[in-house]
């Protein structure tokens, strides 16, 4: 706001240039006068600009980096290209309760960030800063090192079948130490800004959170709300993922097993789930160049077939 009110607003201050009105010949609602009342109030015409460009520059790094992360599973680049149609028209259902809020959709920037380094071997005392910044966001931020430490760890060799431990290869020492620090980067904010600004009670929502919660997303009319909801924002690819889980890439396999169930499992105890917004960085992380990439692989062994 600061910025726009010394740049922008100095050469075209347009709370002054616009009255904004609605008219209509049948008249309008009550929630539309509101909106008009609200609009005509000083200052929240900018606000709203300022939030909205906010959010339309979060989506395009959202694109951008997506893009960069697929391309490492997937070849086709109008493929990759489908695939961001797709999730645009996912960010666009999944905006109940969202609120033109900012830390969901940095929480998957972070993410996407944190899974570029992996995947492309950047350095990984990038995850420091990374963490540094998600302390600030969003407490689900708590998994970013935990996953880069997965990532690095060899399960190859293990079988939930024999449950054959002793085959797991750990990573090397700077691994261990790099999600050490990032741990202690991100708990010493989290700490501190609780003990700076005073411990806040989770907002109820319908019901507490726990058990309560989890019946309410489960077994009631809220549930079914939540499940249209899920449908609507992500089809049917989460079915699709499970049933050709084994053939997935080893990497996309360990973040699947690792992130998908804490992540459903945290937000069905904590929060009403048809605010699908939610669960958008599992989606985007994983199950998306999951499909992508199956689709390509179908393609490659049909016209195999064919030759």
């Amino acid at each position: 706001m600061w910025v726009y009110n010394n740049t922008v607003d100095k050469i075209y201050p347009i709370e002054q240039k616009m009255n904004f009105s609605i008219q209509s010949t049948s008249g309008t609602t009550d929630e539309t006068d509101q909106f008009v009342k609200l609009m005509r109030t000083p200052g929240a015409m900018k606000y709203m600009i300022i939030f909205v460009f906010f959010r339309f520059i979060e989506h395009l790094f959202i694109f951008y980096l997506a893009w960069k992360l697929w391309s490492h599973f997937v070849k086709s680049k109008w493929l990759i290209f489908l695939g961001i149609n797709f999730l645009a028209l996912a960010l666009g259902n999944a905006v109940t309760v969202a609120d033109l809020s900012f830390n969901t959709y940095m929480d998957i920037i972070l993410y996407l960030l944190t899974a570029n380094i992996i995947v492309f071997n950047k350095n990984e005392n990038w995850i420091l800063p990374i963490a540094l910044v998600a302390a600030f966001n969003r407490e689900t931020a708590i998994l970013i090192p935990a996953l880069f430490f997965i990532s690095q760890t060899d399960f190859t060799s293990f079988s939930f079948k024999n449950f054959n431990l002793k085959t797991i290869r750990f990573p090397q020492k700077s691994t261990w130490l790099v999600t050490i620090a990032a741990y202690v980067i991100f708990f010493s904010i989290f700490i501190g800004l609780r003990i700076h600004f005073g411990y806040r009670e989770q907002q109820i929502w319908k019901v507490p959170a726990g058990l309560p919660m989890l019946k309410l997303n489960l077994l009631s009319a809220v549930a079914v709300k939540a499940f249209m909801e899920l449908i609507g924002t992500f089809a049917v690819i989460p079915l699709i993922i499970l049933y050709n889980f084994k053939q997935f890439p080893h990497l996309l396999k360990k973040w699947f097993l690792f992130l998908t169930p804490i992540w459903f499992l945290v937000h069905y105890l904590s929060v009403v789930a048809y605010q699908t917004r939610l669960f958008m960085v599992p989606f985007i992380l994983i199950m998306l160049p999951m499909m992508l990439w199956l689709v390509e692989k179908e393609i490659k062994t049909a016209s195999t077939a064919d030759s």
